[in-house]
C-alpha cells in the first residue's frame, strides 16, 4: 500500500518521502523521496549528521537498534530535503516501534491485523491490536483496512476516540470491470475505468484504503 500510496501523493506534484521494510536487495530501499531510493553519500550524510546529534547531547549510539537507525536516517533525510509529505510504513515492534516516535502524524492507517501477521504466535486479535495502538496520536485522522474484524474495528474506534483522533470511515464506491493478468479495471466513485497494474482481488481493498486516505 505505501508504493501506491507514495504514487498518488507524487502524481499530485507534491514531494513525497517513503520508508518501508522489509526489502528485496539493498537496505537503502526502505527509504526514497519521489520513487528514487537515497544514495550512498546521502546516506553517509544522514548518519553522520545523526550520530553528530547523539555525541554532542551526550548518548549512546551503540544502544540503537539497526531498525531504529534506518528509521532516524529516513527522518533525517527527508526533513533535509523539505518533502512535502511521508509514507512511514510501521514494522512488527508494536508499542516498540520506533516509527511511534513521530508525534504529529497525518493520518495513521491500519492494514489488516491477524493472528499470521505476528510474529509471536499469537491468535488474539485484540491482544495484536493492543501492540498497535501506539501509533494512534492526539489530532491525527485514523483508517482502517476494509473489511477488518469487526471486534478489532470496534477496538480502534475507541482508542481513537479515547486519545482525542478522528475516525474516518467513508468507504469509496468501487466496482470491478475487468480481471485480467496484466491488472484490474475499476470505476472509483466518479473515475471511470481506472487501470491498477496489479492482480487479485485484495488489492482492491488497498486500493479502496489509499483513496480514502
Amino acid at each position: 500500500m505505501g508504493i501506491m500510496l507514495s504514487d498518488i501523493i507524487k502524481h499530485t506534484r507534491y514531494k513525497v518521502g517513503h520508508f518501508t521494510s522489509p526489502v528485496i536487495n539493498d537496505d537503502r530501499e526502505m527509504i526514497s523521496i519521489d520513487g528514487k531510493e537515497i544514495n550512498e553519500t546521502e546516506f553517509i550524510a544522514s548518519y553522520q549528521n545523526i550520530l553528530g546529534e547523539i555525541h554532542r547531547h551526550g548518548g549512546d549510539a551503540t544502544v540503537l537498534t539497526k531498525f531504529e537507525w534506518w528509521v532516524l536516517i529516513a527522518l533525517e533525510y527527508f526533513g533535509r530535503q523539505q518533502v512535502d509529505y511521508v509514507v512511514l510504513e510501521a514494522g512488527q515492534h508494536g508499542l516498540c516501534d520506533p516509527t511511534n516516535a513521530v508525534e504529529n502524524p497525518l493520518v495513521v492507517a491500519f492494514s489488516k491485523i491477524a493472528p499470521d501477521y505476528f510474529e509471536q504466535q499469537e491468535t488474539n486479535l485484540v491482544k495484536i491490536t493492543e501492540t498497535k495502538l501506539g501509533a494512534i496520536k492526539q489530532g491525527s485522522t485514523v483508517v482502517s483496512y476494509p473489511g477488518q474484524d469487526a471486534t478489532v474495528n470496534q477496538y480502534l474506534k475507541e482508542t481513537t476516540a479515547k486519545v482525542g483522533a478522528t475516525w474516518y470511515d467513508h468507504k469509496p464506491k468501487i466496482t470491478l470491470l475487468k480481471s485480467a493478468p496484466d491488472g484490474l479495471l475499476l470505476n472509483v466513485n466518479d473515475l471511470k475505468g481506472l487501470k491498477l497494474s496489479l492482480t487479485g482481488s485484495y488489492q482492491i481493498q488497498i486500493c479502496q484504503r489509499c483513496y480514502k486516505l
